[in-house]
C-alpha cells in the first residue's frame, strides 16, 4: 500500500502548474530572485525533490538568455518562456499506446525513420548519471516517449546521437538529419588518424577538445594546440560554450586575452619524484599512466607534497579541483589547463581558503594574491587583510587590442603577455583622508601627514604609447580650496605642483607618453594647505576618490 500511495502523491504534484511575471522578476534582486525560485519549485515538487543551486542556474538562464526559451528539470519539469511569463509544467504522460502504434507503423512501412531509431523504452528515459537530480542521459524534453537529446543508442551508458554541450539540452554533436546523416560527428579524424575536432579524451561520449559548436568544421573553444590532449586556446572553464582563459581573438593560434600562460606555466613540477631512492614514488606521483599527477601533487617543483595527500587511512587531503558548494563548478585548488597542477585558487596550506592566484569574479583568470614566478608568494594584487579587496601592489593590465580601458581590478586578470600597459599601485589606488588638520600646525597630538599614493606605468611593447590620467569616484566636502595634491614622476611623465584637490571626477592629465620599454614611476601627495589663520570651517571634512589610467587608442 505504501508503495501505491507514493505513486498516487507523485501524479499529484505532477499535475502543479506556477507562472512567475518576467516584468516584476527582473525588478527583484539577486537574492530575492533565487528564493522565489526555491518556492516556486518547492511548490512544484511539493517537498519531494532538494532544489539545488544547479537547478536555481538552469532556470535564471532561461530568463537571462535571449536563445534559451526553456529547460527541463528533474520528472520532465519544463520551465518555458512565452512572452512575460515564466512557466513551470510537467510533461508527462501515458505515451505507450503511442510508442506501440509508431513501432507497428514503422515496422509495417518497412524502413526505420529518425524518430524510429530514438524510440528507447520509456523506462530508459531520463537517466541522471551524475545524482545530481537532473537528466542527463536520453532526454525526452516533450514527453512524447521519444529521445531528443544524449540518445544511448547501444545501451553502454554513454550518448551516441544527439549529444548537448554541458547540460545545454541543445543536439549540437552526432545530430542525426531527417535523412538519416549525421551533423558535426564525433571524434574527427586527420590524415594520420589523430582526432582534430570534437575529440572525446576521457571516452564518456561528450567531447573535450577541439569543439565545434556550430559544425563549421573548425574548433571553437577548448582548442589543443600541441596535440597533447589538453586545451590550450579558448578554454571554456564555466560550461557556457563562451571562451574564458586564453582567448585567441584574430584566430592566429596565439592567447590575445585573459592569457594565464605566464601563471599556469611555473605551477608544474618533475613527475614521479623518488626523494630517498628507495624505488618509489614520494612527488607528483602518476597512478595510472597517464603522464599526470594524481597523489602527492607539489607547488612549482618545490618537490614538497601540498595537494592530494594520501592520509594514514589511504583517503586524499587537499585534493584538486574541490567543489565547496555543491553547484558543479570548481572552487578550491582548480586545474583549469588539466595537466593534474592547480592553477587558481590554490590552498597551499590545506586550511580550506585560497592563498594563491585567487579569482573573484569566476572567469578562470586570477585576480588576488597573484604568483608570476612559482615560489609560492603572490606578487602583485596581494590583498593583505583578507577582505577580498586588493592592499598592496594592486596591478591592472590594459590590453594590446588597441581597444583602450581603464585600469579595474578583475578587468583583464593577470594577462601580463597580453599587456601594453601594466599599472602597479603600491598601496592600491584608494584615496581616503578625513580628520586633518592644517600642515601649518605643529601640535605632535594631531594629523597634518597625508600618506602619498605611489604607482608605476610600464609600456611593454616597442612603440610610444599615450595614457590619460583620470580622478573617479571623487568626494570632496572641503569647504575652502585649501586640500591640495601635486605629482612627480620619473621618465617625462606628468607632474603637477601643488594645486586644489578636485570636487568631482575628472581629468588630472591628458595624453601622457610612455617610451617604449620603459617605466614611469609617480608618487602623489597631499596635504590641508595651513594659511596661518584658524581653519574651523575644514574640520571633519573629508577626501575620497581614486586613481584611473586609461589607455588612448591609436
Amino acid at each position: 500500500m505504501a508503495k501505491k500511495k507514493e505513486m498516487n502523491e507523485e501524479q499529484t504534484f505532477m499535475k502543479n502548474k506556477e507562472v512567475i511575471d518576467i516584468k516584476k522578476f527582473m525588478l527583484l534582486k539577486s537574492k530575492e530572485q533565487d528564493d522565489l525560485i526555491i518556492d516556486t519549485l518547492n511548490k512544484m515538487y511539493e517537498g519531494a525533490i532538494e532544489v539545488s543551486k544547479k537547478h536555481i542556474d538552469k532556470v535564471l538562464n532561461v530568463v537571462f538568455d535571449n536563445k534559451d526559451n526553456d529547460t527541463f528539470l528533474p520528472h520532465s519539469l519544463r520551465v518555458s518562456k512565452n512572452g512575460n511569463k515564466l512557466i513551470f509544467e510537467f510533461k508527462k504522460g501515458n505515451n505507450a499506446l503511442l510508442i506501440l502504434f509508431l513501432l507497428g507503423f514503422l515496422f509495417l512501412a518497412g524502413y526505420a525513420t529518425y524518430a524510429g531509431v530514438q524510440l528507447i523504452g520509456k523506462s530508459k528515459m531520463n537517466i541522471d548519471l551524475n545524482g545530481d537530480g537532473i537528466p542527463d542521459l536520453n532526454i525526452d524534453l516533450d514527453g512524447d516517449g521519444i529521445c531528443d537529446v544524449n540518445c544511448d543508442t547501444n545501451k553502454d551508458k554513454k550518448p551516441d546521437q544527439n549529444i548537448d554541450y554541458r547540460n545545454s539540452n541543445k543536439p549540437t554533436f552526432n545530430v542525426v538529419r531527417p535523412d538519416g546523416t549525421i551533423f558535426n560527428e564525433m571524434n574527427q579524424l586527420d590524415e594520420s588518424g589523430k582526432c582534430k575536432l570534437n575529440c572525446d579524451t576521457d571516452k564518456d561520449g561528450w567531447p573535450d577538445t577541439n569543439i565545434d559548436l556550430d559544425g563549421d568544421g573548425k574548433a571553437d573553444i577548448n582548442i589543443d594546440i600541441d596535440g597533447d590532449g589538453n586545451p590550450d586556446l579558448n578554454i571554456d572553464t564555466n560550461g557556457d560554450g563562451v571562451p574564458d582563459v586564453n582567448i585567441d581573438d584574430d584566430n592566429d593560434g596565439k592567447c590575445d586575452r585573459n592569457c594565464v600562460s605566464n601563471i599556469v606555466a611555473n605551477n608544474k613540477g618533475q613527475l614521479d619524484v623518488d626523494l630517498d631512492g628507495d624505488g618509489k614514488c614520494d612527488i607528483n606521483c602518476d597512478t595510472n599512466g597517464d603522464k599526470i599527477p594524481e597523489e602527492k601533487i607539489d607547488y612549482a617543483g618545490n618537490k614538497k607534497p601540498i595537494f592530494n595527500v594520501p592520509d594514514e587511512n589511504g583517503n586524499l587531503t587537499n585534493k584538486t579541483n574541490q567543489d565547496t558548494n555543491g553547484d558543479g563548478k570548481c572552487d578550491l585548488n582548480c586545474d583549469i589547463d588539466k595537466d593534474g597542477w592547480p592553477d587558481i585558487n590554490v590552498d597551499l596550506d590545506g586550511d580550506g581558503k585560497a592563498d594563491l592566484n585567487i579569482d573573484l569574479d569566476g572567469d578562470g583568470t586570477p585576480d588576488l594574491n597573484i604568483d608570476t614566478n612559482g615560489d609560492g608568494k603572490p606578487d602583485f594584487n596581494i590583498d593583505e587583510d583578507g577582505d577580498g579587496k586588493c592592499d598592496r601592489n594592486c596591478t591592472y593590465i590594459i590590453d594590446k587590442n588597441g581597444k583602450g580601458g581603464s585600469t579595474t581590478i578583475g578587468d583583464n586578470g593577470a594577462n601580463i603577455e597580453a599587456a601594453a600597459l601594466v599599472v602597479m599601485f603600491e598601496d592600491g589606488n584608494n584615496i581616503a583622508l578625513s580628520n586633518l588638520y592644517p600642515d601649518d600646525q605643529d601640535d605632535p597630538n594631531v594629523n597634518t601627514k597625508v600618506p602619498d599614493i605611489r604607482f608605476s606605468i610600464e609600456n611593454t611593447t616597442d612603440k610610444p604609447l599615450k595614457y590619460n590620467i583620470e580622478w573617479i569616484d571623487v568626494e570632496n566636502t572641503f569647504t575652502s580650496p585649501n586640500f591640495w595634491f601635486k605629482v612627480s614622476s620619473t621618465y617625462n611623465g606628468f607632474n603637477q605642483d601643488w594645486t586644489t584637490a578636485p570636487k568631482s571626477n575628472g581629468r588630472m592629465a591628458t595624453e601622457v607618453v610612455v617610451a617604449p620599454k620603459s617605466k614611469q614611476i609617480y608618487t602623489v601627495s597631499f596635504t590641508l594647505h595651513g594659511t596661518g589663520q584658524p581653519q574651523n570651517y575644514d574640520q571633519g571634512k573629508y577626501f575620497r576618490g581614486k586613481v584611473a589610467i586609461d589607455i588612448i587608442e591609436d
